[in-house]
């Protein structure tokens, strides 16, 4: 079989955008588990989450979603599906920007 070298000159903003948010949906939904999986193994109250986030600011998404115990299942794969929707969008016009002065990534294709 023969093989070819082409080069992706331009991505779909859109295309890109989506696929970088049902990604991030499957992380946001496994992110949910393992944080409402450890919530109720170690339970413990929003106010203490709060209180725990004023004294270490860095862990601010991990105890807000410990906090939130079930919720997070379903509230991590919509937060995660739009902030990554939103990274493929910039992603992707980042690529095209790029690729019109440099040129595209080349792919062999069989």
């Amino acid at each position: 079989m023969k093989s070819e070298i082409k080069q992706i000159k331009k991505v779909k903003l859109l295309s890109l955008a989506k696929i970088f948010a049902v990604l991030g949906v499957v992380m946001g939904l496994f992110f949910g588990i393992m944080i409402s999986v450890s919530y109720y193994s170690n339970p413990i109250t929003f106010s203490e989450a709060i209180a725990s986030i004023q004294s270490s600011p860095e862990n601010v998404v991990s105890f807000f979603f410990l906090g939130l115990g079930y919720w997070s299942i379903l509230i991590a794969p919509i937060l995660f599906g739009i902030f990554q929707f939103i990274y493929g969008a910039i992603i992707a016009l980042v690529y095209n920007l790029i690729a019109r002065f440099v040129g595209g990534v080349k792919v062999v294709l069989e």
